[in-house]
């Protein structure tokens, strides 16, 4: 169940852009990698992060009580690299 930075990475940029396509274009990775690192962060964790309907996303309960963290996670992440 562990994951790694750049699953949360991911999943950070999922639920800050809204979608697998602009959270691709932030990370300069590929939308099928997106859609792959969150359904196997997914696996990982045993729960679903997003429910998918009509090709959108939508953040679970769950996916929004991990936000905060993640986004707490991603500025001190910044502010070591600075």
């Amino acid at each position: 169940m562990k994951l790694k930075f750049r699953d949360l990475e991911v999943i950070h940029a999922v639920l800050q852009t809204g979608s697998t396509r602009k959270a691709a274009e932030v990370l300069h990775v590929t939308q099928p990698a997106v859609s792959m690192s969150v359904k196997a962060s997914e696996v990982s964790l045993g729960f679903a992060l997003f429910s998918r309907a009509n090709g959108r996303l939508t953040p679970t309960d769950r996916a929004l009580v991990l936000a905060p963290h993640l986004q707490k996670l991603m500025v001190e992440h910044e502010a070591v690299n600075r």
